[in-house]
């Protein structure tokens, strides 16, 4: 490989254009981080919501062994 086949060109940009493109990547990154803890809170929601629908399950499964065992109480003093 001949070093004329490997150019090194320097990039230009104009001052006002690349204060752009930095403030434009300091807007994504806010945003970024924005989402993050967006997702965050809604992760930490679905726990709360889990802990509550099994406190809900838990206490339906009680109901229903307290309806039960009176139902057998019942049951053995009709016989």
């Amino acid at each position: 490989m001949v070093d004329s086949d490997v150019h090194e060109q320097a990039v230009f940009v104009k001052i006002d254009e690349y204060k752009e493109v930095i403030d434009l990547f300091e807007k994504l990154r806010t945003k970024l981080a924005q989402a993050k803890d967006t997702l965050n809170k809604i992760v930490e929601l679905k726990k709360e919501e889990q802990t509550e629908i099994d406190l809900w399950n838990n206490s339906i499964k009680e109901i229903e062994k307290k309806l039960h065992f009176i139902d057998q109480t019942l049951g053995e003093t009709e016989n």
